[in-house]
């Protein structure tokens, strides 16, 4: 059996822009500047579920994220709420155009599809942003010590051998 749904694509929906690029919807509102922005990052056709995980609302949201995370990972583990500063945008839009290539599935509306993506963007950068925070609070913490212990002289651990003057090997 062979359906066809007929759809004119052309058409807008409820005052939204929509285009048929032969892959997915645009049916969200949006700027040219937004499209053309996401068109380069991936270098082809943006979509409803690409536009709405790169915009700069998105990625702020990530980051606002990633630092309550972090503020909560280190009141459990040190007691002591320390909170980062938000990441580099381009660094973001490296790691979510990484997430979006490699778990994009487009089986959902896009904002369910934009908070997934947005879940594992958050579980791939959290561990190492964590190690890197735990990494400078002990280097802070070393170094702000009022009581700096000095390190002990070195024991040398030569036995002062005999050695034979060099003209003996010859027989001099």
């Amino acid at each position: 059996m062979d359906y066809k749904i007929d759809f004119d694509y052309s058409a807008p929906i409820k005052g939204k822009n929509v285009l048929d690029d032969g892959y997915n919807l645009i049916t969200i509102e949006h700027t040219e500047q937004e499209k053309e922005f996401v068109g380069n990052i991936l270098h082809m056709q943006p979509n409803d579920t690409s536009i709405l995980f790169f915009r700069d609302e998105n990625i702020d949201n990530i980051n606002k994220r990633l630092i309550d995370e972090c503020m909560v990972v280190s009141f459990d583990k040190m007691g002591k709420r320390v909170k980062i500063q938000p990441q580099d945008k381009f660094t973001m839009i490296k790691i979510m155009k990484h997430v979006y290539f490699s778990n994009i599935q487009n089986l959902c509306s896009p904002d369910k599809e934009v908070e997934r993506l947005n879940n594992l963007t958050l579980e791939l950068i959290l561990p190492t942003v964590i190690n890197g925070m735990y990494a400078q609070i002990r280097y802070l913490e070393t170094y702000d010590r009022t009581k700096n212990v000095p390190l002990e002289r070195p024991i040398s651990t030569n036995n002062k051998a005999q050695l034979s003057p060099i003209t003996k090997l010859f027989g001099f």
